[in-house]
């Protein structure tokens, strides 16, 4: 689907109503983010707390940062998607546009209590700043590279050309993702993101990711083949 405008009229039918909400107290998102200054700003002047329409489904968002810190290390405050009611009842499921960024999976982002400090530890032992520090001769050479391709361009989209390829870059190296396989993952997470890739799209993307990388994680983790 390329026609924005097709694609905000599919996204309408995803919207819920509750009795408790009314259309003034709600902020519609607008997924294809056409006004994000005026969206932001309406978001900012509703307080701390921001009741909004997500892609038809109520929602809230947090606009202080020091609540949101507040939030993050209170204990009722939980990741498990099995304890939202919207889901739990079926009214979110598969085909909700942003089902695979809230049900990625059983990980350290999507888990509580326990399990949750047992893979924060387990992250936190691989992403070490001697780590991070090894990889900077990386960057620099993914960025020089990047910025050298911009030179003979006359018009440059920065987002497609650098803003993403950077950070795609960076983290496939931290992951130990092979170069080769850097522009399958662009293409992939492209899609996943985007707001115009059809549902059914997405959800094949999201299977493939999970193929990629649990084949990923059995190489990486098998014992060293015998000679």
């Amino acid at each position: 689907m390329n026609d924005p405008d097709l694609a905000t009229q599919r996204f309408s039918q995803h919207r819920l109503t509750s009795p408790r909400q009314s259309r003034n107290q709600t902020i519609v998102i607008d997924p294809l983010v056409r006004d994000l200054a005026g969206e932001t700003a309406k978001l900012r002047s509703a307080g701390p707390f921001a009741r909004i329409d997500l892609l038809g489904v109520p929602a809230w968002t947090v606009t202080s940062h020091a609540v949101a810190r507040r939030l993050l290390t209170d204990s009722r405050l939980v990741k498990d998607i099995n304890h939202w009611g919207l889901f739990q009842s079926g009214i979110v499921n598969q085909q909700w546009p942003l089902i695979g960024m809230v049900d990625p999976g059983r990980s350290m982002f999507t888990v509580d209590g326990a399990e949750h400090r047992r893979l924060r530890v387990k992250t936190a032992q691989a992403v070490t700043p001697r780590r991070l520090e090894a990889l900077r001769p990386v960057i620099d050479e993914l960025t020089r590279s990047l910025l050298d391709d911009l030179q003979n361009l006359d018009r440059v989209d920065l987002k497609t050309t650098f803003a993403q390829p950077l950070p795609m870059g960076v983290v496939c190296a931290l992951m130990g993702v092979d170069k080769s396989e850097i522009p399958r993952q662009m293409r992939l997470w492209k899609a996943f993101f985007s707001m115009l890739t059809p549902q059914d799209e997405r959800l094949a993307v999201i299977s493939e990711l999970d193929v990629i990388f649990t084949d990923m994680v059995r190489e990486k983790t098998a014992p060293p083949a015998m000679t």
